[in-house]
């Protein structure tokens, strides 16, 4: 199944419109709501979550087709566990100092993994 990609920015968009009036206001309703809107995603899935239905039924029928569809799949690197090449270097020598020796040990085994 592929997604139209304007479906799930359309959601971040509205959760960042709602998180931000939740930041103004300190409006804990209206942050149960969002939560409760990241549990259905969650838990239903892509294809149900609140935001991308109101996409589908109202925004999409108005729009052209999308230009490219994508897989709702996460990308190799958070399906494989393992640390990417690109992540961040190892710790500098005044960072090592203040990790324990059995931390740093096993921070040190991670990285060259």
């Amino acid at each position: 199944m592929e997604i139209d990609p304007r479906g799930p920015r359309l959601s971040a968009v509205i959760t960042t419109i709602v998180l931000a009036v939740v930041l103004i206001t300190g409006s804990a309703w209206l942050l149960a709501a969002q939560v409760a809107v990241f549990a259905v995603g969650a838990l239903a899935g892509l294809r149900y979550a609140p935001y991308c239905l109101v996409y589908r039924y109202l925004l999409r029928p108005r729009l052209g087709p999308p230009a490219r569809t994508y897989s709702p799949r996460p990308i190799s690197a958070a399906r494989s566990g393992r640390r990417p090449r690109w992540s961040s270097s190892p710790p500098s020598s005044a960072h090592r100092a203040a990790l324990p020796g059995r931390s740093w040990a096993r921070w040190r085994a991670w990285w060259r993994a």
